[in-house]
This record gives C-alpha cells, structure tokens and sequence, in this order.
C-alpha cells in the first residue's frame, strides 16, 4: 500500500501518514522535524529547488529512488509526487510506495527473456504491423518502396513515424489513432502526408485495427494498410483551384494568382488544339506567357521536335520565341520567323479580365522565301547534327504566305473566343457565389434567431397588432405561464393578464401602435394555468412592415416572483430585524457605503475590542489584513464584493479579518442589502470559522489524498453498494463515478455472489482489516486480478467498508514469467553435465544439479563441513570460498582419487553481484581427465605436423607464384588480342580513302600525259584547257578529302594504340575520346544494323588514364556484340555520361541486348568465365574491365540486367584519377 507525505515548499515534511511512519521507523513528530534529503540519501538538499521548479511545472511528476529507515536499511522506492495548491499555499502531495518485491522479479525476469520479431508477408497494399507496447512497426515491401527504402533500410518506431507526418496532419492522425487504440473507434482510418527518404510528401490512406489484446484487454497489436492516394489529392487539388479562381473577385491583385489550368479542363483544350493543327497542316502548342508549354505540341514537325529542342541551348530558344511571338497583342495575331528555328510561327495571347495568362502557338511551315543557308548555319549554333538538321529541314511542310495569314487570323479569333468565355464563366460563378453566400447567410441568419428565440432564459411572445392575439412564443414564456404553445396561440394578452393590470398595460400598447412610445418597460402581474399569480417585468418593443406599419409587438418577459417575495418579506421581517441584530450569536453589522455605522457587542469581543467606537466608523479593509490568501488587496476585493452586493442584493463570501492585537481569524461573512430609513445599506453577519477552516484543511488534504491515491478506492455501504469511489477506481474499472455509485461489490467482482456479501461484511468487522485476493471486471468485460485491503470503519453512527483494489495483472504476469524463468533455469543447470551448486550469503548450499547430487549427495541446506570430513579438502574449499565471497573468480586444475582412478577437475568458483553486493557463489566442477589425455597426444603430434605445414606452404606458395604469372600472360595477350583487332579494322578503314587516293592519282596521271601531248602538238584548244583544269581541281579534292580521312584515322589509331599500349595520365574530353574509339571499332559494325549513341557533354573532360578507360570501352562493345546480341538484328548501345559532383562521374554503358540471368550475372567479373567457351571466348573481358576500373581509373563498376531487357553497366569514375604510382605502374 502506498504511504502518504506533505511536504513544504521548503522540502520540509508538514504531514506523514501512520503507514508512513511504520516504513521507515520514525514517530511522525520527528518526521515532521525532518526533510527529504533526510530520508533519501541519493537526493542532495541543493537539488530541491530544481526539482520542486520542476514538478510546479509539470504538476506530477514520478521516479524511483531509495529511503534509508531509521535503522540505516535502505528501501527501494516508487516515488508519485504531485503538486497542490490549496487557498494560495503550495504543497507536494507524494504517495511512495516499497517496490523491492516488484523490482526484483522484474530485474529476473529482463534478464531471462529473449523478445521474437514479427514476420509480415507481402500484399498489394503496403502492409504495416505495430507493436502497440513497444512502438516497434514492421513493414511490407510495398510500403518501405512507397518511402523509398527497402525493407532491411525501415527501422521505424511510432514516434519515428509521427516525426514523418506532415505538420498540419500530425494532429488529426495521431488523435484518430489513440481513439482507435482506446476503444473509442473501432478502426482507425485516416489521410494524411508523409515524407519520403528524398524529401518529398507523399499522401497516404491509412487504415487498420487492432487485431490482439493482451490479457487484461489492453491492445497490444494493430495491423493495417497505407496506400498512395497522392495522384487523388493532386487532382482534387486541381479541381479545387478551378473552382477557386472561378469564384474569387477578379481584381488587380487578385487576378495575378490565377493560371490558365485554373479555368480550363486541359484535356478539352488539348482535343481542340490538335483539331485546329489537323485542320490547318499547322503545328501548335499552348504555353504560359513565359513560353513553358502547357499542352501537349500537335502536329510539331521533326525539325522542331527531334532537332532543335533536343538541344539545350535550342530548346531555350523556342522557350523565348513562343514568349515574344505570343505576347500580348490585341490588334491581332502576330506573325513572324521562328527566333529559335527560322520557320514561320503566329501567335495569339490569352486574356482573362486583361490579364495575360497563355500563349496560343502555331506554324512550323516554310514559303518560297525561305533563307535556308541562315538556318543551316543556325545547326551548328546549337550543336545540333547538320545531317540530321538538313534532312528534317527538307520534311517541314511549304505554306503561302497568304495562306498562313488566313490562319493565323483564325487562331486569334479562337484566342480571342476562349478569353471571352473564360472571363464569362468567371462572372458567372462570381454571381452564383455571391448568391449562395447571401442565401448561406440568410440561413445563419435565421438559425441564430431561432436559437436564441427558442433557447433565451427570457420569456418571448409574439403578439398581431391587429387583433392581440400570441401568435408565437418561446419554451420560457411557456414554462412562465403554465400552457402548451398550441394553447396560447390564438389568445389575446388580457386572458392570461391580472385584471388589476390589464388597463395599465393596454394604456402603454396603444401608445405604441400610435408611435408615442418607441417601447415601454413595466411590472405586471400574469395569471398561472394553476390559478396562481405570477409577478413578471415586462418590456415590448414594435415590429413595422415595409411601410412603417406596427405589424407585431414582441414582448420579453422576465419572472420577478421570487423577487417580490423577497422584498414582501424583508418588509414583514424588518420589525424582528433589530432584535436578532443585538442578540444574534454572530456578529452583526451595519455598513452605511464603506463604513460600519453599528455592530453588536459580539463584534466587539471578536476583534478584542472594549467599545463599539474602536470598531465603527472604519472600513472593512482597516479591519483586515493588507491582502486576502487569493493575493488581492483586502481595500480592492471588500469594495468589489459591496458593489456585488449592492447589484445582486446578497452575497456570502469567506474572509480573513484582524483583531486589534495583530491576529488574524477567519469569518464566515453574509452580506445581505437591506432598506434603511429610505435607503438601501448592507447588514454584515460574522462568524467566526478559524476552528473549521483547521478541520476543513485537515481533511481537503487527506480526501486529495484518497481521491488521487494510484489504487483504486471504494466506500462500500453495509448492503454492499458503493457510497463514493476515487479517479483511480473510475479509470481501472472504466465506468464514470455517477454509474460506479449506482453499482454494488458484486456487479465488479465476477466471482463475488451477492448472497455471500453478508458472511464478508460480518468477517470484515470482526476482523478490522483484510487482506485478500479477487478479481474485477470492467465495463468492457476484461478482467484482470486485484489485491483488496478491506477496512471496517464507523463514522458519524454510519458503518463503512473502505477498501482499497490495487491491479496487481503486471504482477502475476511478472510471477508466472518468473516462475517460468525459474522453470527453464532449473532445466538448464539440470542439463549441465558437470557439478554445479550455489552457496548464499550465509555459506548454505541452495541448489545443485543431478551430477552434484550423483558426486557428493544431497547438500542442499548443508555447510561445506557438513559433506566432508577430509580436514585438507575443507580447508581448501573453505579458503576458495572466501576468496569468491570477496569479490574474485577462481579458476584452478585439481587431481581427485575417484574409485580407483586419479581424475583431473577444473574447477570453477565466481561471485553472484546485485551491483556491489555479493549475494551468494556459483561454482563449477568440470571433469577434464579426457581432455587432458588428448591434449598430451595433440602434443605428441604437433612437432610432425608443423613440418608437413612448411612443406606444404611452400608448394602453394610456388604455384601461386605460376598461376599469378599466366594470369598476366592471359591478360596481357587479351590486351595484345584487342590491340590487334583495333590494327585490322584501321587497317580495313585505310583501304577506302587509299584505294580512292589511287585511283584518283591514275586518273590524273591520264588526263596530264594526254595535256602535255596536246601541248607539245602545239594542238592544245581552250576548251581542253578549260576541262583538264576542271579535272584537276576535283581530282586534287578527292585526293585532299580521302587524304584527310586517312590522316584521321592514323591520327586515331596512334591516339588510341599510344593509350593502350602505355598507362599515361592526362587531361582528355571524354566524348572526343570514346568517338575515336567507336572509329576505330567501325569494321565490327560492318554487315549488322547495330549501332552506338553517345549522351555526353562535349566540355566535359577528365585527368585520367584514357588508355584503361578505352580498353574498358571496347571490351564492353566486344561483349555487347558476342553475347549480348546473340541473335538480334538491330541492337543499340547507349553510352550516358552524368556529372554527379565536382569530384564524380557516373557513365552508363546499356544495350538492348538477350540480357543475363542471375546465376550468371553473379559470375561475369570472375576471371576465365565465359558462355562461349570453345568459341573464342576467353572468359577476361569483363574481368579486366573491373580490374581496369577499380584499379588504374580509381573507380566502381555496378551491373545491372534482366533477361530479355538488356544489360547495363554502371560505372563511377572521379574526374581526377588516383596516381598511378598506387598500383605499381610508371606514367
């Protein structure tokens, strides 16, 4: 049972409980002498004022510490403090409870169980399985892909998971899951953001239910699904926006947040837009004013398309042109060349209330007029392929000038149409809007009268000014009268009017019909459905019609009966009020404004006052103390407590007074306004409380005590039903107070009979006090085990069972686990096959297993002098102990004579420690005699053994040796292999620009032997002149051109050969490099429909080894098309390179090839492994390619690759490689 201590701000105790003084061994005067430091001995006295700074702002606060009795023996404590402020004086309300039993269990059960992870299996949805105790979630693979993480990468908890909710849903999500998890919903969905691994929200629909519960039925485990909804919440998003600008005013400022998405369905424009490009042969596209597309391009030729804005600075082009062609421009439609491409292009603006919010593009098309060298020479200002530029120049559609014009003006009239019915469509909503805005509040309107027509604390009739007839009235006037709304309608005011008001009230109507009262206010008299007379203050005000005609009078009615009363009585009693002024047995007086005009001798005597006169003609704050508990002045409350009085006619209030010696006393005070000589004064009526307030403070504190006690408390009636409980008991069992007090004992404790409660009352008084076990059922039905303390007690001639229940299910879940703990130990020491016992603290034998038992008998209970009489065996056992018992562990080899035998025992003898207690030893005695004999015939063998080791070691070491040497041989043939390859297709190349160099250099030899025979004829004519030259000149340009193609590719050659035959470092653009390459290895494309693209910046360089980087290269395509395209026509191989950072590259090499298996793919970097072995497959292409790239480039090489889908090599290269000196090789 938990103790109870007050303590002071100061940390001194003001109270202690009798169990309290019983715990720790104090009387409870010295305790009230003492503080918390000491009793607690870990608790410094300069830690107080942080913890009691602390607990004022947290209010309760709980931890565990130690309390030292009077005795010196420490108690492990659960320490629940709560701050409490009563009549402005702070207290520490604490309530300790002895956890040394609870603490020990749990301490041995931590350490004895072994927690199992849950398994989820995969489903469509995202899975997540929570465990609700621990907040330890697992998930599916679809959900951690739906954050971007992979299973193994999703270590989440609860809270980890709370910190990913986007900030504005966190509230909604996380109070919707403790409804579910509470019981107040029964399944928990809601729709919420969550941050994904990059940042980015997502939305999710989550949605799941507890599924297991632990055995007193609190949730233990839920189980659900997320979703991705977030394609949904875009879209309703969109919508939302159109309704919105739509909607809003369409103002300066306001109109500059709208977007042409806002106002049109983009799906209905797009349909329009290509059947205007189908219709013309144009080309068109709709963009924000910026030039930004908006729509999907229609009809967009392949000049356009595939050509210019494939390229950066192309595409920036079209991104200005389409800005400045379909600018604002309302004098119609503006027509002009292309300022990226030189086509001719037309465009028309967009305008919403003068607003420019798109462009509206066409054209595309090209006249006669055309400057077709201009846009040639544009070609090679955008990088772009001349070749390609010229081809897909030739396809763009021919258009007349007039033609386009007509066009053109169409689209500006379309333009022109879709502003209009835009800004249409945006006055129209705005008008159905105001609309419904006006009608919505038409409604609140209503609804506002109606409630507070219906639900006024004021009675409200509605009478016809034609006739006066009630023809509505609310609930109050109703009760005030005593009849049924359906019976006032329809009569008249004068059938429920006193008749002794009637004329009175009906003079002042009339006057209001004919507007010489705008209201009138008066008292009158209504006649009750019972007869009786019902005093009210009446006020009526006019409702006029549209032409200031009294249409309604509307009456509020307040009910002064009570009032009347009153005053009818202070009026009959006025006469007594003298008397019982002077003889009443508290003090009176009479307070004239501020000041006591007269008292009674009572005052006099409560103030320690002689005479009247040392009392009157004072005000009540000089009689007073400077401030009241609360902390407000005395002179401010007293004058805000008359003026109160004066208002409401009474009030009773407590206050501290001081006598004139100085002391302070608490009053009782009763202001009550009374009329005096013609006007009002206040009579003050003392009463002395000091002795109450004492018993008051006393027992506020010790019912705070109960009512936030951590057990649960019941007040049980002698017929069993319960008279009050406390929080704990309402929260344990479920039930509100108000259903607990309409309950019994036997309505909570299943197994509790209401026939057997009168036994259990009668043995509860016989015996005072009793201590028993039961069970409780909640309002849920769970059921879960209680300990009851039961106490007997009487008071004020009523008899009581005070019982306190304290939920003991952790307990008993601690017992059996414990229990079980223990179960499994005694399996295991029983298992062990050596001796093993314990020895306590006081050298008793407590445990051994069945080998002991079997070695040396049953020494369980017994000392070590007990179970041998060997005087030097005891001896040495004896000083073993002492040795474990200080804190040391023993390890010794001793020879014991077992029958006939000598036998070899390890023995073994250690400390148990609970922190730097010793609490008993643990000691092991190993058999170890075979073990010893196998060591010695190890020994025996041990010196031949390491001879065969160095022989052995020796042989591997030569063979290595060799197998590292054909390896180098291997590879460096390989190398030699693709160098030669590389010469037979330079080679290959050469015969062409050669042969045609040849050929052109006979020709020519012809043509001048033939010149010089004419000259020497003297038969030379001009036009033989004039022809000789013209084949000279061409001939002299082919042999330039097919000279220059040969120079290239020895240029190429040599590069590549200087690379690959030697590991120089230096500074090379990387896309030049691999071009020269492909050059190179043009001969294997030959015949095939296979073909290279290259995606790499042209200024991108590198400070490498191009040599190893070419050699990677050409193995990757040497492997692309031996195996990689096995049987496939037309193959492509992309080779991608990205700057990641200033110091990184990633270079993608893909093809579309038959792709790789997973058993192979897990072999392809192994050396001599290949799929074509016997067909010229070497099985070192790809090994070298890895050994290249983690090696001389300083790299990383990643490979991807699903059958049927192609393969593709990821490698990671830094722009500035390592130094070649790293790996042995001279630059």
């Amino acid at each position: 049972m938990a103790v109870l201590y007050w303590i002071h701000p100061t940390g001194k105790f003001l109270y202690a409980s009798e169990q309290a003084c019983c715990a720790l061994g104090y009387s409870r005067e010295v305790l009230q002498t003492m503080a918390v430091w000491d009793i607690d001995p870990g608790f410094p006295c300069e830690r107080w004022p942080d913890h009691w700074r602390e607990l004022r702002q947290a209010q309760m606060l709980h931890l565990q510490t130690t309390h030292r009795r009077r005795d010196g023996s420490l108690i492990p404590v659960e320490v629940s403090v709560h701050y409490v402020e009563i009549d402005g004086n702070e207290y520490n309300c604490a309530l300790v409870r002895e956890i040394t039993e609870p603490w020990q269990t749990e301490k041995a059960l931590r350490e004895s169980e072994e927690r199992l992870a849950l398994a989820l299996a995969a489903s469509g949805q995202g899975l997540y399985d929570l465990d609700i105790a621990t907040g330890k979630v697992v998930f599916s693979k679809e959900c951690a892909q739906m954050l971007g993480y992979t299973p193994s990468e999703l270590k989440l908890t609860s809270a980890t998971w709370a910190s990913w909710l986007h900030p504005a849903d966190r509230e909604q999500a996380l109070m919707r899951y403790e409804d579910c998890v509470t019981g107040k919903r029964p399944h928990y969905q809601a729709e919420f953001r969550l941050r994904t691994r990059s940042g980015r929200w997502i939305w999710v629909l989550s949605m799941g239910r507890v599924v297991e519960w632990d055995t007193i039925g609190r949730p233990s485990r839920m189980m659900g699904t997320h979703l991705n909804i977030t394609e949904r919440k875009q879209a309703e998003e969109v919508l939302q926006r159109r309704i919105l600008a739509l909607t809003q005013p369409l103002n300066e400022s306001e109109s500059v947040a709208i977007q042409f998405t806002d106002l049109f369905n983009l799906e209905d424009v797009q349909r329009i837009q290509d059947a205007f490009a189908e219709a013309t042969s144009v080309a068109s596209i709709i963009t924000q004013p910026d030039g930004v597309p908006i729509t999907e391009p229609s009809n967009f030729c392949r000049l356009c398309m595939d050509v210019i804005r494939k390229t950066e600075k192309g595409l920036s082009n079209c991104f200005y042109s389409d800005a400045m062609i379909g600018r604002y421009n309302p004098g119609g439609p503006i027509v002009q060349l292309c300022l990226s491409g030189g086509l001719w292009d037309a465009g028309a603006s967009i305008t919403v209330g003068g607003k420019h919010i798109a462009n509206w593009l066409i054209g595309q098309v090209k006249n006669e007029a055309l400057d077709e060298t201009r846009m040639l020479r544009y070609a090679s200002e955008i990088n772009a392929d001349p070749i390609e530029f010229r081809a897909a120049l030739a396809d763009v559609p021919v258009m007349s000038k007039e033609r386009f014009g007509k066009v053109s003006q169409a689209l500006f009239l379309l333009a022109n149409e879709l502003s209009a019915k835009a800004y249409q469509n945006i006055q129209q909503a705005r008008s159905i809007a105001e609309r419904h805005k006006v009608e919505a509040a038409l409604r609140e309107s209503e609804a506002r009268f109606r409630s507070i027509f219906d639900h006024a604390p004021l009675g409200i009739a509605l009478v016809n000014s034609a006739d006066g007839r009630i023809t509505l009235c609310n609930a109050a006037f109703q009760h005030l009268i005593g009849y049924s709304a359906e019976q006032l309608q329809g009569m008249t005011v004068a059938e429920i009017t006193c008749p002794d008001d009637i004329s009175k009230d009906m003079e002042q109507y009339r006057a209001l019909l004919e507007d010489r009262l705008s209201n009138y206010s008066m008292e009158k008299r209504y006649l009750h459905r019972d007869g009786a007379i019902v005093w009210v203050n009446l006020t009526v005000s006019a409702i006029r019609d549209e032409a200031g005609k009294p249409a309604y009078a509307m009456g509020m009615v307040e009910d002064i009966t009570e009032r009347k009363r009153a005053e009818k009585a202070i009026q009959e009693n006025e006469r007594l009020f003298r008397l019982l002024f002077e003889k009443s047995g508290d003090a009176n007086l009479l307070l004239d404004g501020e000041i006591f005009f007269d008292c009674n001798e009572i005052t006099v005597k409560m103030l320690g006052a002689v005479t009247k006169e040392q009392v009157l003609q004072r005000r009540p704050a000089e009689l007073s103390p400077e401030r009241q508990p609360d902390g407000r002045l005395s002179a401010d409350k007293a004058q805000e407590i008359i003026a109160m009085t004066f208002r409401e006619g009474s009030h009773r209030f407590e206050w501290v007074h001081r006598r004139l010696d100085g002391t302070d006393f608490w009053v009782e005070v009763l202001l009550t306004m009374v009329p005096w000589h013609g006007q009002q004064i206040l009579h003050t009526a003392w009463r002395d409380i000091s002795e109450r307030k004492r018993t008051e403070e006393v027992l506020q504190l010790m019912q705070l005590s109960i009512m936030r006690a951590s057990d649960a408390v019941f007040w049980i009636l002698p017929d069993g039903r319960f008279v009050n409980v406390n929080e704990q008991a309402c929260h344990s069992l479920g039930y509100t107070r108000d259903e607990l007090l309409s309950m019994a004992v036997w309505d909570v404790d299943p197994g509790f009979p209401q026939e057997k409660w009168s036994s259990h009352w009668e043995r509860t008084r016989q015996l005072a006090k009793r201590h028993f076990e039961t069970q409780h059922q909640r309002k849920d039905g769970t059921i879960f085990p209680v300990e009851i303390t039961a106490n007997h007690i009487e008071y004020n001639h009523q008899e009581y069972d005070f019982a306190f229940a304290r939920d003991i299910t952790e307990r008993k879940r601690t017992e059996t686990a414990l229990r079980e703990s223990e179960a499994r130990l005694r399996t295991a020491i029983e298992s062990i096959p050596f001796d093993f016992f314990l020895i306590n603290a006081n050298g008793c034998y407590v445990l051994q297993n069945s080998s002991s038992k079997k070695n040396w008998g049953d020494v369980v209970g017994k000392r070590p002098e007990e179970v041998t009489d060997n005087a030097e065996m005891l001896a040495h056992w004896n000083g073993n102990n002492r040795r474990a018992f200080a804190g040391e562990i023993l390890e010794e080899d001793a020879l014991l004579i077992v029958g006939d035998e000598e036998r070899c025992i390890h023995n073994v003898i250690a400390p148990i420690k609970d922190q730097d207690e010793i609490l008993g030893i643990v000691g092991l005695n190993i058999d170890i005699t075979d073990r010893k004999r196998a060591e010695a015939e190890l020994q025996r063998h041990r010196e031949h053994l390491e001879e065969l080791v160095a022989e052995r070691t020796a042989d591997l070491q030569r063979a290595n040796t060799e197998l590292r040497q054909a390896m180098d041989r291997l590879v460096q043939a390989e190398k030699l292999a693709a160098l030669g390859s590389l010469v037979a297709g330079v080679a290959h190349e050469l015969n062409t620009p050669l042969g045609n160099t040849r050929t052109v250099a006979s020709a020519l030899g012809e043509s001048l032997r033939e010149f010089a025979a004419a000259v020497e004829t003297g038969a030379l004519r001009r036009s033989q002149l004039e022809a000789f030259l013209a084949r000279g000149r061409q001939a002299v340009d082919l042999l330039e051109k097919n000279t220059a193609r040969a120079s290239d590719l020895i240029g190429s050659f040599k590069q590549i050969a200087v690379d690959q035959t030697s590991v120089r470092r230096r500074l090379f653009p990387l896309r030049q490099t691999l071009e020269e390459v492909i050059v190179t290895l043009q001969p294997l494309f030959k015949r095939t429909a296979h073909r290279v693209e290259l995606d790499i910046p042209r200024e991108l360089t590198l400070d490498s080894y191009p040599g190893p980087l070419e050699q990677v290269i050409t193995n990757l395509i040497n492997n692309s098309l031996t195996h990689g395209f096995d049987g496939i026509a037309t193959g492509m191989i992309r080779i991608h390179a990205v700057v990641l950072d200033a110091t990184q590259i990633r270079l993608d090499y893909s093809d579309n090839g038959i792709g790789v298996s997973e058993n192979i793919l897990k072999h392809l970097f192994d050396p001599f492994f290949t799929t074509k072995l016997g067909c010229g497959g070497s099985g070192l292409g790809l090994y070298i390619v890895y050994n290249l790239t983690i090696g001389m480039l300083g790299g990383n090489i990643q490979i991807r690759s699903t059958l049927g889908q192609g393969t593709t090599f990821e490698l990671t290269l830094p722009r500035r490689a390592p130094d070649s000196s790293a790996f042995g090789v001279s630059a």
